[in-house]
């Protein structure tokens, strides 16, 4: 199971561009309808990793020539009790600390200590411009607030925010107020805008998979507002051909470290998950492209990368069952 990074050009800008996500911890406040990582929460019965364990591949991976480290998990790693320490030891050992969160239940103590401890830089999930559409995808009542005070507190304290929004049919017409409440109104520095994987809890919701062009027919105006605005974009897991080169931001080929099995540690390229299809030979951008899902549904395809970009209806997820 690849545990992928969210890479932005701000993050490229550092030496030797070699990126280690770790999973720290499966303990999640929300269940996101399109959540990968739910699989491994169900079979898994212990919620944490072992502190040493993690102490242990922070020293692999800083001998290894890791620059960037980043902690993720099927869960959020701000959950695990010795996350604080985990900064500590990632700066000590010369290596430059991420998180991803949902970022509830923050306090402005915590952060204060995590900027003490080395933090710079942190990642937000956020799904939707109002409670409505991001509660429908987190399932979880109250997460909106909840992210939104944890995200003004973040940014209250120094740390540089990045946002992540995966589109689904859910937020697909939200995008653009998307921008303008994140970006605009509160602040934050960098947005990603990432295609979900047919992987975990998102088998059981088609229903909610745009396609490739659909997905980058809502993408694209989002884009353009962020960058409007002076601050970076990115997009995730949409092949370049739905992309122009103005809106496609090339991203550092990075090594990824995951957890292959509970006590393992291995390195794969990033785009171990992903393939080409048969159009996809000949294609120009090729060498600069991640290339297509393997759980991509191919009946969402035309030719297979040819659909019209159409716009998306807004979906209420209660229509649907």
């Amino acid at each position: 199971m690849l545990i992928s990074c969210q890479a932005t050009r701000w993050l490229s800008t550092l030496p030797q561009s070699r990126l280690a996500t770790i999973l720290v911890s499966l303990d999640c406040r929300n269940n996101c309808l399109f959540c990968g990582a739910a699989d491994q929460r169900r079979n898994r019965q212990c919620g944490t990793v072992d502190s040493k364990i993690v102490e242990a591949w922070l020293r692999h991976c800083a001998a290894a020539g890791v620059r960037l480290v980043a902690f993720s998990g099927a869960g959020d790693p701000l959950t695990h009790p010795d996350f604080l320490s985990f900064i500590e030891t990632a700066v000590d050992l010369g290596m430059h600390p991420y998180a991803y969160t949902q970022a509830h239940c923050l306090q402005p103590r915590m952060v204060e200590i995590m900027v003490n401890n080395g933090l710079q830089e942190i990642a937000v999930s956020v799904h939707g411009a109002n409670a409505r559409s991001h509660e429908q995808a987190t399932q979880q009542p109250g997460s909106f607030d909840r992210t939104l005070r944890g995200l003004r507190i973040l940014l209250d304290g120094g740390l540089r925010v990045q946002t992540n929004s995966v589109v689904t049919r859910l937020n697909a017409t939200e995008t653009e107020s998307l921008v303008d409440l994140l970006a605009g109104e509160l602040g934050v520095h960098d947005m990603a805008f990432s295609y979900p994987r047919m992987e975990g809890n998102a088998r059981a919701h088609r229903e909610l998979f745009l396609s490739y062009a659909e997905a980058a027919h809502v993408i694209r105006p989002a884009l353009a507002r962020v960058r409007s605005m002076g601050k970076d974009a990115t997009v995730e897991n949409v092949p370049l051909c739905y992309l122009t080169t103005e809106e496609y931001t090339r991203l550092p080929d990075y090594e990824v470290m995951y957890k292959d099995e509970y006590h393992d540690l291995c390195v794969r390229p990033s785009q171990v998950e992903m393939h080409y299809l048969s159009d996809c030979e000949g294609c120009q951008r090729r060498p600069d492209c991640t290339g297509v899902d393997c759980g991509y549904p191919l009946s969402f395809t035309a030719g297979p990368h040819r659909e019209p970009h159409t716009p998306v209806p807004e979906t209420n997820l209660a229509d649907m069952n």
